[in-house]
């Protein structure tokens, strides 16, 4: 008895591996953290699912677009479309960055004036307290 359910817990947990190392895996994300390449030429950030993807294949870089229409546009001059895309998410790249290093340095203001405004408080308090 023992035998067999050691029997049925093995063969299950077989099966829930085989499901699971077959499951479909979901698409890679591509260049440009997966936004649609033909929409940044356009100087648009569009997400996708990476559903529909071109790989250039002197590059091997994978681009993923929105639809096969924006597929087929970008593919009428990759060279061109992908220095535009290249470019467009260069410079959201560098906003992103100087919006994080802008927020930071507020976040660290606002942290120090609190860190004041404690100390003063707490210099009030003191000088509240009868001696």
């Amino acid at each position: 008895m023992r035998n067999g359910l050691f029997f049925a817990a093995a063969l299950a947990s077989l099966v829930v591996f085989s499901a699971s190392a077959f499951a479909a895996t979901p698409p890679a994300k591509g260049m440009f953290e997966g936004n649609c390449a033909y929409g940044l030429t356009m100087g648009k950030v569009v997400p996708t699912d990476c559903s529909v993807t071109w790989t250039d294949p002197a590059s091997k870089n994978t681009y993923c677009f929105l639809n096969e229409q924006n597929k087929s546009e970008f593919a009428k001059n990759t060279s061109m479309n992908e220095s535009k895309a290249n470019a467009e998410f260069a410079k959201i790249s560098s906003l992103k960055s100087a919006e994080t290093a802008q927020k930071s340095a507020l976040d660290q203001a606002s942290t120090a004036i609190k860190q004041a405004n404690q100390a003063v408080d707490q210099a009030k308090t003191l000088q509240a307290v009868p001696h």
